[in-house]
């Protein structure tokens, strides 16, 4: 009993590590990492429209902004279209903004459940902005009307009436979490978790979406949820749309920003695909719970890392921070995702003589094939030699001349050989290239992939003028489950 408390008590420790704190994020993040000019930006819903649609990254339409009393007074409401949303230019949290899904014959404005805004409650809602009822500090502030978004169809049935958001956090430029807030009935179509929309994680590498839970409402913040309310359908393995053009449009937005610690907004429309919502240089943390998993491990990563370019970002945020649903896919099938361009371990006579090497994957080759220097450094000079004076002529354009080659060798010089010194495989390898048919040695020789060690034969040429030292074929993949989108650095 004491042994499981004590074991209980390590594994919260060790999740608490991980986890990304208000006053952590406040003192050793926002306010280290985040310039004036990035805080003037964001906080300011106008500036930033201006600011994004200068760097050509699109945004919402921008209807009306009403900056004064006498403006609300002038306003004809018969001449805004029926389907808006209203946001204080300097409002927080989502405090403050308003979606109207239609307009009925007397001009009163129709909410996603039903109820109706009159032209005079409407007014003094404007005013209340204007006043600063909902923006930081309880400044004065503008009114930005905009179009709403029309959602892309593939949602629907797993929103009620509103547009679900996609956040995406990142910090020095690399989206480090990612999530999507689905609005419900209890959030009344709005996308907040804290009105009680759902949230789900979103795998970074591959845009598809993993654990969810509700928001404050629902019976309490931070409850898995699996099925879309009244169905069957899974919030998990969704796969978001134009994720690659998402990733871009954040990790350009912040650049345009200069936010290097913080988070971008999307919304997809029907028509338009990705459009940039909002920017915030003071995240709110429920990405992790979203998530089921903290942020400071990921800010920790990527925090010493010099970062080139926004496909680097991109390819960062991938890399590190990607694989949830590798991961149920590996604990299904028991069998390891890896790219098309993988990291494998040789290892010589000895296991204290080896090499790494980075290997493409090749599953139109039946074996693998490794680079005759990297043999060399390997110890395997001697064997080389020794296959070298059989004379094995290079290149054949008849397929019948090379197996009879192939047969004579074999049985003549390669079988005995192979007796003599183990390493040496007793079979040439038949490989069909550009110009006819080539003939190979093989080496028997163990290496690591992925924690997988075994002993395999690899065939031996020259690849000094070719990008990757070694080819892994088909025979050494049977265990493996090649995803054409993963990175591996």
């Amino acid at each position: 009993m004491i042994i499981r408390i004590l074991n209980k008590l390590a594994l919260i420790n060790k999740n608490r590590k991980r986890i990304l704190s208000i006053n952590k994020r406040n003192i050793d993040f926002v306010k280290k990492y985040n310039s004036e000019i990035s805080f003037e930006i964001c906080d300011n819903k106008l500036l930033t429209k201006k600011v994004l649609k200068s760097a050509e990254i699109p945004t919402t339409e921008l209807i009306k902004v009403i900056k004064n009393h006498n403006q609300i007074e002038q306003l004809d409401i018969s001449k805004l279209p029926e389907q808006i949303v209203i946001k204080p230019a300097n409002g927080v949290a989502g405090r403050g903004i308003e979606i109207f899904f239609n307009r009925d014959k007397n001009n009163n404005f129709i909410r996603a459940d039903g109820s109706r805004v009159s032209v005079d409650s409407f007014k003094i809602y404007l005013e209340d902005i204007l006043n600063g009822t909902y923006s930081l500090g309880g400044r004065k502030d503008f009114v930005i009307i905009e179009e709403r978004i029309k959602n892309y169809k593939g949602f629907r049935n797993y929103t009620f009436k509103g547009t679900p958001d996609i956040r995406i956090n990142l910090f020095k430029y690399v989206p480090v979490m990612a999530y999507i807030r689905w609005p419900t009935k209890e959030s009344k179509g709005k996308a907040n978790m804290a009105l009680g929309a759902v949230a789900s994680g979103i795998d970074i590498a591959t845009g598809v979406t993993t654990h969810s839970v509700y928001g404050k409402a629902n019976g309490g913040r931070g409850k898995a949820i699996e099925f879309v309310p009244g169905t069957k359908l899974r919030y998990s393995g969704v796969k978001i749309p134009y994720w690659n053009k998402i990733l871009k449009y954040a990790v350009e937005a912040s650049k345009a920003t200069k936010l290097r610690f913080g988070a971008v907004d999307f919304l997809i429309d029907k028509e338009k695909g990705p459009v940039v919502v909002e920017l915030n240089a003071r995240p709110g943390l429920s990405g992790q719970i979203a998530n089921n998993d903290g942020m400071l491990w990921r800010l920790e990563k990527v925090k010493d890392l010099q970062i080139k370019s926004t496909e680097h970002a991109i390819q960062l945020g991938k890399a590190l921070f990607g694989g949830e649903i590798e991961e149920e896919i590996e604990a299904i099938t028991g069998r390891p995702v890896i790219g098309l361009i993988h990291p494998v371990t040789i290892y010589g006579k000895s296991e204290n003589k080896s090499i790494k090497v980075k290997a493409k994957i090749d599953t139109g080759a039946d074996s693998s094939s490794l680079d005759i220097k990297a043999v060399f450094d390997l110890g395997f000079k001697k064997e080389i030699e020794i296959l070298k004076n059989l004379g094995l002529p290079q290149n054949f354009t008849d397929l019948e001349q090379a197996r009879n080659v192939q047969k004579q060798l074999e049985e003549t010089k390669l079988e005995k050989i192979s007796q003599e010194i183990p390493y040496i495989h007793p079979r040439l390898f038949l490989i069909k290239a550009a110009n006819g048919y080539t003939l190979r040695f093989g080496l028997k020789l163990k290496i690591s992939i992925d924690g997988e060690n075994k002993e395999t034969v690899i065939t031996i040429t020259d690849r000094s003028t070719l990008k990757y030292q070694m080819i892994l074929g088909k025979k050494d993949l049977r265990n493996f489950i090649i995803d054409p989108q993963k990175i591996t650095i």
